[in-house]
C-alpha cells in the first residue's frame, strides 16, 4: 500500500489489481469512504450509513453487503464484520487480524488507511490548498 504524503489517498496493488482508497471531499466517515479501481476508474466500494445508528456498511459493486460495527473499549475498538473481527486496535496499535476473502481485505486495508490518516500529520513540506468561495472571486 502507497499512501499520499498528504493522507488523501492510497493506492493497493492486491493480485494485480490496482485499487485507490480515498475519503469524498477528504472528510472522514464511514459515508464517505470510497474504493475505486484504479485501471478501469469504477467504484468497487462504498462507505454508507452511520455507527452512532448502527446501519454502517459497505456496499460493493456486486450488491454484496458488508454491514460494520465498531465496539469501543477502554484501550482501543475493534470493527466487527459479517465474518468476525475486521480491524482491531488494542492500546494505540494496530493488532493483526486475518481476512477471509478479497471483500473483507479490502475492507480491512481500509481502515488501516483511516488509522493512518487519523494518527499522522502531514509532513510540513506539503501543502494542502483548499480554495474558498471569497478567493474565487476575489481577482475579478
Amino acid at each position: 500500500m502507497e499512501i499520499d504524503k498528504g493522507y488523501r489517498y492510497a493506492d493497493l496493488d492486491y493480485n494485480g489489481q490496482t485499487f485507490h482508497l480515498f475519503f469524498n471531499k477528504n472528510i472522514n466517515g464511514i459515508n464517505k469512504a470510497r474504493i475505486v479501481n484504479s485501471k478501469t476508474n469504477l467504484e468497487i466500494a462504498r462507505g454508507k450509513g452511520s455507527y452512532f445508528w448502527g446501519n454502517a456498511r459497505f456496499e460493493f459493486i456486486d450488491g454484496e453487503t458488508y454491514k460494520v460495527i465498531k465496539k469501543r473499549n477502554a484501550n482501543g475498538h475493534e470493527i466487527i464484520g459479517p465474518f468476525g473481527a475486521l480491524f482491531k486496535v488494542e492500546n494505540h496499535a494496530i493488532s493483526g487480524v486475518k481476512p477471509i476473502n478479497e471483500k473483507d481485505f479490502l475492507a480491512q486495508v481500509f481502515y488501516v488507511f483511516e488509522r493512518i490518516k487519523i494518527t499522522q500529520s502531514s509532513p510540513s513540506e506539503v501543502i494542502i490548498f483548499y480554495p474558498s468561495y471569497n478567493q474565487i472571486g476575489a481577482n475579478e
